[in-house]
């Protein structure tokens, strides 16, 4: 556009967003989504200096603060497009271009546990190694904190969530000696070196609509069966397989595994602050905080307690259910996979986490860490 107009160019939008979910690989990793608010500030810096070496006028940020209300291609589908505005979805990336967020963090994941205010979910656990969980919650977030009496480095907890009624598993594959009186539809694994939330095998959207609506796209195997005791990782789609037959180039299908959970600091005050840390241990070892992503457990709107409905049965991602709260079962095993501890016992139900249903979220703005990046940057331009 230099090269054929005279007049001075303006470059009218660059960004990329602090977003956990992504949405498109991007060369150098310039990622949209999946992105550190500090890379998200460096990256701005590096397009900046791109605009100015080469001579152009200038360019605009986009944006100056997040939009709860926006939609990404890869999630629209899952979530309730008209209460997107009640709640922040870490998962979708075009609501986190902003330099200023509104995003509460209830609680900071940062093992120091002093956020934490309700009362627990589980306190009678006196028999076994684990101690008390607590669960709470604000527009981005669903949390989660396990103690335990001794701290391990092979045992570990398992977290099981009930979320929509009448489906999920009653037993876990991997741990013979385990099972629910609920059907569980999500599994939270906290080992210590790598957490990751999974997905009951019926329930695994990404696999239904890449392997039984659209077949051949990914290497899983999707199956109807209920009550398999499998449990898949979650993944996201970034590409959808194409052919473009004017230059007869095909680009193949690429996905990514959102449901792997990174360990860090999520205090935006700490020297160590991580702002894609998911889970955080305590320094004694014996306690580990944790948040979830709404989206992540299929919560198409927290703000109504509305998750996704069961696809397979209506044949549409896009209706929903209403429940009254989340199940939550935990387990205790050890190196081996073998039980070492169970609450409830199998013959009772999953004690559950309900909240209050909102119309007015709540909000704390805080300028992000890119913008600390920018300001520190725009300081040296005459």
């Amino acid at each position: 556009m230099k090269d054929v107009h005279g007049l001075p160019v303006l470059i009218a939008e660059l960004g990329v967003p602090s977003s956990r979910g992504r949405t498109h690989s991007g060369p150098d990793g310039k990622h949209q989504g999946k992105l550190k608010e500090q890379e998200q500030g460096e990256i701005l810096q590096h397009m900046f200096e791109d605009i100015l070496i080469n001579n152009y006028m200038g360019g605009l940020v986009f944006t100056w603060q997040d939009e709860w209300f926006k939609r990404t291609w890869n999630t629209m589908d899952f979530d309730n497009p008209d209460r997107r505005p009640f709640w922040s979805n870490a998962q979708t990336s075009e609501q986190q271009f902003g330099l200023l967020s509104f995003d509460r963090l209830k609680i900071h994941v940062d093992g120091a546990l002093e956020d934490w205010q309700e009362d627990p979910l589980y306190s009678d656990l006196s028999a076994g190694p684990l101690d008390k969980v607590y669960v709470d919650h604000d527009e981005r977030y669903l949390y989660l904190r396990v103690d335990l009496k001794e701290a391990s480095k092979e045992s570990r907890p398992l977290l099981f969530w009930d979320t929509i009624p009448n489906q999920g598993n009653k037993q876990f594959q991997e741990v013979p000696d385990l099972a629910f009186h609920n059907g569980a539809d999500f599994l939270v694994d906290l080992n210590p070196d790598q957490s990751q939330v999974l997905v009951d095998h019926y329930y695994n959207v990404h696999n239904y609509l890449y392997e039984y609506v659209w077949t051949g796209a990914t290497p899983y195997s999707y199956s109807t069966k209920k009550n398999s005791g499998q449990f898949d990782p979650i993944h996201y789609v970034l590409n959808k397989e194409i052919y473009n037959p004017e230059t007869g180039q095909e680009y193949a299908f690429e996905d990514y595994p959102t449901g792997n959970l990174t360990r860090g600091n999520s205090d935006p005050n700490a020297p160590d602050y991580k702002s894609l840390a998911d889970y955080r241990w305590s320094k004694d070892g014996k306690s580990v905080e944790v948040r979830l992503p709404w989206l992540l457990l299929s919560f198409r709107d927290p703000s109504q307690r509305e998750v996704m409905d069961d696809f397979l049965t209506t044949q549409d991602v896009h209706q929903g259910t209403f429940i009254d709260g989340i199940g939550i079962g935990i387990a205790y095993v050890d190196e081996d996979q073998e039980l070492v501890a169970q609450y409830p016992k199998q013959d009772a139900p999953f004690k559950t986490y309900t909240w209050e249903t909102w119309d007015q979220p709540l909000s704390q703005p805080r300028l992000k860490k890119s913008y600390d990046v920018l300001q520190k940057y725009f300081e040296t331009i005459h």
